[in-house]
Parts: structure tokens; sequence; C-alpha cells
């Protein structure tokens, strides 16, 4: 099993459903973003309950309906509701990828640092010190 998401089997999957399919599956998703919203808010984004690796496959996600949305929205065949439907959809799919993208480039630099060291340092100067304390005291 695979942990990283792949866009062309998605793609293909989505271009065999159909609206109301599609409009379903975008629903799932659309309750998945707001769940990833709910655990990235807390403690002010600082807390990371959820792995980036899933957030980055939400976002690849969105950006596979995105592109069909786009597609058949601007399909001239279709039914004006139909068609303003699926619009509406795409917007809504551009504004949690621009949401989610956000996140990811605030997250991600954070993560990648190495606070190893510091830790280290830290430790060491709390040795040194409670040491110094020691020595003073005797």
């Amino acid at each position: 099993m695979s942990s990283s998401i792949d866009p062309a089997a998605l793609a293909s999957y989505v271009v065999e459903r159909t609206n109301s399919e599609l409009l379903e599956d975008l629903s799932h998703l659309f309750e998945v973003n707001i769940v990833t919203s709910a655990i990235a808010a807390t403690d002010f984004g600082r807390s990371y309950k959820l792995p980036m690796r899933s957030v980055d496959n939400i976002c690849k996600a969105f950006k596979v309906y995105r592109d069909e949305l786009l597609k058949r929205s601007t399909d001239s065949d279709k039914v004006e509701d139909t068609a303003y439907t699926l619009l509406g959809e795409y917007y809504r799919c551009v504004k949690t990828i621009r949401t989610l993208s956000k996140y990811l480039n605030r997250v991600l630099p954070q993560l990648e640092s190495d606070f190893s060291n510091s830790y280290t340092q830290l430790y060491e100067h709390k040795t040194s010190s409670s040491f110094t304390q020691s020595t003073v005291e005797d």
C-alpha cells in the first residue's frame, strides 16, 4: 500500500465519474479538509497532530478534482445549471488548495529544522551550571 497519492491514477478515476459522483467525492474531501483545518488550528498551528504527508495527499487530490471540474464546467455541451454548480465547486477547490498550500509552506520549514543540537547544548549548559553551583556551595 502506497503512502503517497498517485495523481495520474486518481485523474483516470475522476474522468470516469459522473457529475453527481464527482460532487459526492468532493463533499467527502471537503469533510476531510474540515477535520484537517480543525486539527491544524490547535495551539496556533504549533501542535502538529496530522502527518504532513496526509495534508500533502489531500492537497494533491484537490488539484486533480480542480482540473477536472474546470474542464467539465467550461464544456459547452453542459446545461447551464450544471456548469454553474461545477464552476462553484471549482472555486471552492481553488480556495482549499491555497489554504492547504499556505499551511504546508508555513509548517514544513519548521519541521525540517534540526533541534537536536539545541537540546544537546541546553543539557550541557544545565550540567555545567549545576556543577558550578555545587562547587560554589562546597
